[in-house]
């Protein structure tokens, strides 16, 4: 049986409200518009029991592995928007006061997804680059993980009494 759900991934009650758990999820363009994405992801994750297949822009690879970028955070939108050609002086991507969420962007690159998805237990058995957007920062990016370990997530690993004891 094929279910398709579409909604406010981020939201913990849409979520929730979901009791059924799926063999395979599809998330396409999805995580860079979520202002939480990590959250997100965890969110997705809890119910997919097998395989997730995520398809999106992703940045070129940094000098730092695991980077990510917060676009209204900085200012260099020809560096960082995916589908900007130049000098488009109606995009205000860091107003304050104009909330577009075409703008609200998490740009991340594959390691930074690989790490968060092996971080929830899932492992990318396979991935594949597209063609470049027109920003050459960017290119699509296409990966399928797989299920490898129940949800390790940290939010359900006890506290450490280490940590609690720093700085006292």
């Amino acid at each position: 049986m094929q279910d398709f759900r579409k909604g406010d991934f981020a939201d913990p009650f849409v979520m929730a409200a979901i009791r059924e758990r799926f063999e395979i999820s599809v998330a396409f363009n999805v995580l860079l518009h979520q202002p939480t994405r990590l959250s997100a992801l965890h969110l997705m994750l809890e119910k997919t029991e097998r395989a997730i297949c995520i398809v999106q822009p992703m940045l070129k690879e940094r000098d730092l592995s695991n980077s990510q970028v917060f676009l209204p955070g900085n200012p260099h939108v020809d560096q960082l928007a995916p589908a900007l050609n130049g000098d488009r002086a109606d995009v205000q991507a860091c107003s304050v006061e104009e909330v577009n969420h075409g703008h609200w962007i998490w740009g991340m690159t594959q390691s930074f997804l690989g790490n968060a998805l092996a971080g929830e237990g899932f492992e990318v058995t396979r991935e594949e680059s597209g063609e470049s957007l027109p920003n050459a920062n960017w290119f699509w990016y296409g990966c399928i993980a797989e299920r490898r370990a129940p949800n390790p997530h940290w939010s359900r690993l006890p506290p450490e009494p280490e940590l609690f004891n720093l700085g006292r």
